[in-house]
């Protein structure tokens, strides 16, 4: 049949188009695509090999297939492992543990956290140990055994290793000697194979030829609830005796000692006791004692009927169980360090606070001779914030045993404070809290180092880190850096009963006042009456409270110097005392001791009967109190602005 003209054009032109296609797969496409470059497969040896076409020492070992990585070098032995329960074998689910060689055997660290980058690091560098150079197959080298010493790998030259485990058990074993010429990386050796390899990169280095702390995570605290640490309880400052002091009850002892129980003798073992909170004979058994002194025995009886403490471990427990009914010999063979109270402070709710304290959230609890003073509240609280979170700068030790406290000087500070774990609010105005819980946290300091660091070491996280001196700069303060520089802050209408007693050489008297006061709508006491109790007649109360707002109004003008020994001069006359009677009872009395020419230093004693002595104040504002009382006798309004 013959195709009309309008039929036979589609046909040609599919016929055209089916030579092009050919034509373009066949010459065109082959001309205008590049050559698919070829990369030769790096050649291994036996036991060797690769992993992204780079020759590896062994065969790469991914992080999910490790069971441990142990290091070895000249600052000791580490490992990170994964560890299972008795009995069971560790499979990829199992975490890394740090676990680190001490004294002869091995201590694990599951509760302390390492950085997992650094971590990452290490398992890179071990799992796939990429070798730039075989110079095994070097020709000066092939076929001979290396001299070992010449790359730092020889046995004497106790070169560093690491260990690498799989969790199907297979081990690599690889020592690090020495850094290759070209400074590019190290010289290595697979243990059980005699060639050197020159590692790829500086990694190992970073990695296995470190020390464990570097591993490790530097925090030193942890508050664990938002701005918890304003409620932080026993705030507790301990700073180690110098030299030659004796012992005193408000002291924490160290030493080492034996116990013979039943005739039988223990091996030598070091305690801790607490004199504030020890019994009676061990009190008495150490009170005097000097450091490093001689060794002495005492003996302790307990009774069958011998109670539980509140506080006592478990461990503490068992041993009182064991001891009830028997006598103990303890021979002290050396007191190891002395620990003096530097301040104890604590918050209070304020339904909790004392009328002389309801000014200030926490109150000094030791020792005794700064219990009358007010806290400088600023001070504690920017301590306890700079503690909340505490980063070292660098972790130097893991692991807070006797013999790193004594290598990094932890014996100069400790810190001890307890750590909401979780707070609700009582209700009843704000700053009353119920807190079920807390969070023991104990930190021990050093010196301050040359580097203006100071060493610290936490019980809580156990690593040692250095720490920036700004944060610790306290330490350095004087005794009177924690007190408030105000005489006191005390409402007038907490005051029962006012007392001065002028003790001057030609002025010797006495003047009692009775104050009655009603609750106010701003919490504060309103005073209806004030009573001149020497004569039983009443006074202005507006001129009463000028004295009083003079009185409120004295701000310590110095801290004592030590010119003259405190002892001698609270020892002799006071030119006056003051006293307080709160309306709940307690009560203060101020004592201003002549001091200088121009100076008289003031004394507070509370309720525990003992003087501290930390300022001083113008002789002068001593004399404007008793003329003032004199203006207010007769009845007229002194000027409380008038410093003298």
């Amino acid at each position: 049949m013959k195709l009309k003209k309008h039929q036979r054009l589609p046909l040609v032109i599919g016929i055209v188009a089916a030579v092009l296609i050919v034509l373009y797969f066949a010459v065109v496409r082959p001309l205008s695509t590049p050559p698919e470059e070829t990369v030769p497969l790096v050649t291994t040896g036996p036991g060797e090999g690769s992993y992204l076409n780079k020759g590896t020492i062994f065969p790469h070992v991914p992080r999910e297939n490790m069971r441990s990585i142990t290091v070895h070098n000249s600052e000791g032995t580490f490992s990170f492992a994964r560890l299972a329960g008795e009995g069971e074998t560790p499979t990829a689910v199992n975490k890394f543990v740090i676990l680190q060689e001490k004294s002869g055997g091995t201590v694990a660290y599951p509760h302390i956290p390492y950085d997992e980058e650094r971590f990452s690091e290490l398992v890179v560098a071990t799992g796939t140990f990429y070798f730039l150079r075989n110079l095994g197959e070097e020709p000066e080298l092939e076929g001979k055994t290396p001299v070992w010493s010449d790359y730092g790998l020889a046995p004497e030259d106790d070169p560093a290793w690491f260990e690498l485990e799989t969790l199907d058990g297979k081990r690599y074993k690889v020592y690090v000697g020495d850094p290759a010429v070209t400074d590019n990386g190290y010289y290595a050796r697979l243990e059980g194979r005699d060639t050197v390899y020159v590692s790829n990169s500086t990694l190992v280095g970073e990695t296995a030829l470190t020390t464990l702390p570097s591993f490790v995570n530097r925090t030193l605290t942890s508050t664990l609830v938002n701005n918890a640490f304003y409620y932080n309880k026993d705030v507790t400052l301990w700073k180690t005796a110098p030299e030659g002091y004796r012992l005193t009850a408000d002291d924490v002892v160290h030493y080492r000692y034996r116990t013979t129980v039943d005739g039988i003798t223990s091996d030598v073992e070091i305690g801790s006791t607490d004199l504030r909170t020890a019994r009676q004979e061990v009190v008495d058994a150490f009170l005097g004692k000097r450091l490093g002194g001689a060794p002495f025995t005492f003996t302790v009886s307990y009774p069958l009927d011998a109670s539980y403490g509140e506080d006592m471990t478990e461990a503490e427990r068992e041993q009182l169980e064991a001891l009830r009914g028997k006598t103990v010999e303890y021979s002290i063979e050396e007191i190891l360090r002395l620990e003096q109270l530097y301040i104890e402070v604590n918050y209070l709710n304020a339904v909790d606070r004392s009328e002389f304290h309801s000014g200030v959230a926490y109150q000094i609890t030791g020792p005794l001779d700064k219990t009358g003073y007010l806290p400088n509240s600023n001070h504690i609280m920017g301590i306890l914030e700079g503690f909340a979170e505490l980063v070292g700068t660098e972790a130097v030790a893991v692991g807070l045993d006797t013999e790193t406290i004594e290598k990094y000087g932890l014996n100069a500070y400790c810190y001890y404070y307890e750590t909401p774990l979780d707070i609700k609010s009582m209700g009843g105005g704000a700053g009353n809290v119920s807190v079920t819980k807390y969070l023991p946290n104990y930190l021990y300091i050093s010196e301050k180092q040359a580097d203006g660091t100071y060493y610290v070491g936490s019980v809580l996280t156990d690593i040692v880190a250095k720490v920036d001196g700004a944060v610790l700069a306290f330490l350095e303060n004087p005794d009177a850096w924690w007190l408030e520089n105000a005489m006191y802050k005390v409402n007038i209408g907490n005051v029962a009963e006012m007392r001065f007693d002028f003790n001057y050489s030609d002025v010797k008297t006495d003047y009692l006042f009775a104050i009655t006061s009603k609750p106010a709508k701003d919490q504060f006491r309103t005073v209806t009456g004030v009573t001149y109790l020497n004569e039983n007649r009443a006074l202005s109360v507006d001129a009463f409270t000028d004295l009083y707002l003079h009185l409120a109004g004295i701000y310590y003008e110095g801290e004592y110097d030590g010119a003259l020994p405190k002892e001698e001069v609270t020892a002799g006359d006071y030119v006056l005392a003051l006293s307080l009677l709160m309306n709940d009872g307690e009560e203060y009395t101020y004592r201003f001791y002549p001091y200088s020419e121009r100076h008289v230093l003031v004394s507070i004693e509370g309720d525990e009967g003992k003087e501290g002595a930390f300022f001083y104040i113008l002789a002068s504002s001593v004399e404007k109190i008793y003329n003032d009382i004199g203006l207010v006798l007769k009845g007229e309004a002194p000027d409380p602005g008038k410093r003298y």
